[in-house]
């Protein structure tokens, strides 16, 4: 398969999302700072957040349902670095010493993980370490989270931004599969945007049409072709 240009896609969603950041970086720091990001999936949260994270050198944590208060300490003690506490205790002191001394953004992904269980002990872990650090939180999560947030009482008057993940554009849409040798037409295009809002869908019809066309000989790919190909078997409409 040929190679393609390997440059972020910056999306009307990624564009979001960093605004978003933006806005809780700007507010003081005895204003609430606490930001939620939810939507569908395949809408690229994953890549927009990795982007995030390494421009703005925040700690990037992505939810796991065996977290334990202590093991959560410990994935966010490795991130963080030289953390060497052995009980829960001593790992949370610290975690709020290292994060006063040099506080960074924390972004929670896939929180949906969480917010199933009302009091969940992670989620409280997580108030303390704000309410100690005043750092930037930042929760990310699926079209329900938002709405499962409005629950958690004791983080209401925390949550200064909301950001809501849309579906694709054509814009979107285009610069994404300009990433690959292989020129879309645009019917085919405007196919993917009516059928295929969904970026880690298009990846995969990328991947096989790409193929394809270094298989077939081709540069270029119409509606027509794609589905004498049969390049759409396995995503129904």
């Amino acid at each position: 398969m040929s190679e393609y240009v390997k440059s972020f896609v910056e999306t009307d969603n990624y564009n979001r999302l960093s605004e978003g950041v933006q806005r809780l970086k700007r507010l003081p720091k005895d204003a609430p700072r606490i930001g939620i990001a939810y939507g569908k999936y395949g809408l690229g949260k994953t890549n927009a957040l990795d982007r995030i994270a390494s421009k703005e050198n925040a700690i990037l944590m992505r939810c796991r349902k065996t977290w334990t208060k202590k093991a959560f300490l410990i994935d966010l003690g490795d991130i963080i670095g030289d953390i060497t506490g052995r009980t829960a205790h001593a790992l949370y002191l610290e975690v709020l010493k290292s994060l006063n001394r040099r506080p960074r953004i924390l972004i929670i992904d896939e929180v949906d993980h969480l917010l199933d269980d009302r009091n969940n002990p992670i989620l409280e872990l997580i108030r303390d370490i704000y309410d100690e650090t005043a750092i930037i939180v930042l929760f990310v999560g699926m079209e329900q989270a938002k709405g499962k947030f409005a629950k958690q009482e004791h983080y209401n008057s925390r949550i200064s931004d909301f950001i809501h993940f849309q579906p694709v554009t054509e814009v979107d849409i285009r610069k994404f599969c300009d990433r690959y040798t292989v020129k879309i037409a645009d019917d085919l295009i405007m196919y993917f945007l009516e059928y295929f809002p969904n970026l880690r869908h298009i990846k995969t019809l990328m991947e096989r049409i790409e193929e394809w066309c270094e298989i077939n000989d081709h540069d270029t790919v119409d509606l027509k072709q794609f589905h004498t190909a049969g390049l759409k078997h396995g995503l129904g409409e």
